[in-house]
């Protein structure tokens, strides 16, 4: 527990750095003008705003005086760059096509965080409608139940299930509130920490690939974030099977990353590469692209044709899905405040049809 106190301190207390796009973006054209690595990290760290990105540039340069390599001083530097940025950086350096490599990987970065942006902008409107919803329909047990409550009591005539069932959730909520708020809480973090474990993660993974509308976006995002993150070790001089290695590290779902390693192993071993990797995880663009390009012998081009074409897709996939998520969440919450309010005057309905 001290530990991760610990570690939470030192992350909010650590002085700012830019993100991987923005050094990526300003250190690419650096490299490709004929700067030397030495040179262009030394103009980066005296131009640096952030005060964690000075640091950082400053320990490369002290870790290549020491005679590392720019894989290993970037390593053990503080600069936010991820593992296969590292990668790629690495074949980069004995290949020759650093910059090459820098801006792609900032192109890729780049379209990567577009496609984050726009998955929370599909997601936050049903987060927003969702907690309004919740809001609506506590205010509506704890204020106008009871009031109705009270009213039917006197009546003394037997009411509906439905509105059985509401005045009972009043009372639950006005009597035992507190108790059915921390049995949520505990509920939600128990969920929450069951998705961190091995076997959480698997059994979310398999549900997600499985869920009508979520299942094809989601295989096209990996195959997007898959597909770039291929072109970049490819170009950078990464042979196949470490670069499909190196990015069953990137895809969060554990099917995806399975099937990445066996593919990688597969091709050691002597399998074809258009036969090792599992098509059912691709999207149906990706597998004709993987296929074309393998055969073909010009894999990098077909990676980059997928990269641009999938992006464009996923653009507007996401989107028409928050277009359409806004009228339907709306209509959900019409229909669930209705349904309450039906529930409510049911009786009165009842009392009045006997009269």
């Amino acid at each position: 527990m001290f530990s991760a106190i610990s570690r939470h301190w030192q992350t909010l207390t650590q002085p700012n750095t830019s993100s991987e796009t923005e050094i990526l973006s300003l250190w690419a054209p650096l490299i490709q003008s004929g700067l030397t690595v030495t040179e262009s990290i030394q103009l980066l760290a005296e131009g640096a705003e952030q005060a964690g990105d000075k640091i950082g540039f400053q320990a490369v340069l002290v870790s290549l005086g020491r005679g590392l390599t720019l894989f290993q001083a970037i390593q053990n530097s503080s600069l936010p760059i991820s593992d296969s940025v590292l990668q790629g950086i690495k074949s980069a350096e004995q290949t020759g096509h650093l910059g090459e490599m820098l801006w792609l990987a900032s192109e890729n970065t780049k379209a990567i965080q577009t496609m984050r942006a726009k998955a929370w902008e599909a997601a936050r409107y049903p987060l927003i409608i969702g907690s309004l919803a919740l809001l609506i329909l506590t205010g509506l047990i704890i204020g106008i139940v009871p009031k109705f409550e009270s009213l039917y009591s006197r009546m003394g005539s037997e009411l509906p299930e439905a509105t059985q069932f509401l005045m009972s959730l009043s009372q639950l909520v006005q009597h035992h509130g507190a108790l059915t708020l921390v049995g949520a809480v505990l509920l939600l973090t128990a969920f929450y920490q069951g998705l961190k474990t091995p076997t959480g993660q698997i059994g979310w993974d398999w549900l997600m690939n499985r869920l009508p509308v979520i299942s094809p976006l989601r295989q096209e995002l990996f195959s997007h974030r898959l597909i770039s993150n291929l072109e970049l070790l490819v170009n950078s001089g990464v042979v196949l099977p470490d670069a499909l290695r190196a990015s069953a590290d990137v895809i969060p779902s554990p099917s995806y990353q399975r099937a990445l390693i066996e593919a990688s192993r597969s091709i050691r071993q002597g399998q074809r590469s258009d036969l090792a990797l599992n098509q059912s995880l691709l999207s149906p663009l990706m597998r004709q692209l993987w296929s074309l390009g393998v055969r073909s012998g010009r894999l990098t081009e077909f990676l980059r044709i997928g990269r641009e074409v999938l992006g464009v897709r996923l653009h507007n996939r996401l989107s028409i899905l928050t277009s359409f998520l806004e009228p339907t969440l709306m209509a959900v919450l019409g229909l669930l405040t209705g349904g309450v309010m039906l529930a409510l005057y049911q009786p009165i309905f009842s009392l009045g049809d006997a009269l």
